[in-house]
């Protein structure tokens, strides 16, 4: 068995902050240990109420659970920092991060990278889960806060990772053989993308997707060189968790 000591001591060499001057307090690595106990529960059935419970064979899934959660709270002080504002979004906090797997000597240590990695360890944690015949049920814990920095105005926040992120309100025009959609800008602090939908249809069924926009200030898009007919749209917000909301559905006709 491992205690909670030492699993926080192995969350912090995967997420780089072990260093004299640490980024983060225990107190954020055992909101995240907390988070995988409930989430390592779901997926397999047993109950975790401390890192004691967890058998020898399981403690690395727990570990990489915390770390992503950890890798998370570091892409989020990396993009918020103590601003007041988004005007710092992207003035990513550079440190030195020795022993991951992504290529600091070209990349800068900011938000992106913090994000790949832990993409890569959700993929093998869901790839070894399918493995042992289990399946990620992140969607279905109700109970999973972690503390991390706003993006919107660099305090901390403690805020659910397992729920669906606000709709943005979309709204859309003709301009020619164009149709122009706009739609609010989106501060989810696990915001991941959003996606652009249309149909000829209003249930929108048989939709197509035209664009996947990463930047949640870009908030515009433009469908050219269209026939005459009327055009249904929406779009799809998607955070980090894979958790997604549909915008309501807007009409353009063109002529």
């Amino acid at each position: 068995m491992a205690t909670q000591a030492q699993i926080i001591l192995k969350v912090r060499r995967k997420v780089a902050d072990y260093s004299e001057d640490r980024v983060f307090e225990d107190e954020f690595y055992q909101d995240a240990i907390e988070f995988g106990l409930q989430k390592l529960s779901s997926d397999y059935g047993a109950v975790y109420t401390v890192a004691d419970d967890v058998p020898v064979n399981r403690i690395f899934l727990l570990v990489k659970l915390a770390s992503i959660e950890m890798l998370y709270a570091r892409a989020a002080k990396a993009m918020g920092g103590s601003s007041e504002d988004d005007s710092t979004l992207d003035n990513f906090a550079l440190v030195e991060v020795p022993d991951l797997r992504v290529d600091f000597a070209t990349t800068p240590v900011g938000a992106d990278s913090w994000i790949k990695l832990a993409k890569e360890l959700q993929d093998e944690y869901d790839g070894e889960l399918e493995q042992q015949g289990g399946k990620s049920k992140a969607a279905e814990i109700q109970v999973g806060i972690v503390k991390r920095i706003s993006l919107t105005n660099g305090g901390w926040k403690k805020y659910r990772f397992d729920v669906n992120p606000t709709a943005v309100v979309l709204s859309g025009d003709d301009s020619g053989s164009n149709a122009e959609l706009t739609w609010t800008t989106s501060y989810d602090e696990t915001f991941n993308c959003y996606e652009v939908y249309r149909s000829t249809v209003s249930s929108m069924i048989g939709e197509t997707r035209l664009s996947v926009v990463s930047d949640n200030h870009d908030i515009t898009y433009t469908d050219e060189d269209l026939t005459s007919g009327t055009y249904y749209y929406r779009i799809r917000l998607i955070n980090n968790n894979g958790l997604e909301s549909n915008s309501n559905t807007v009409s353009v006709i063109i002529t």
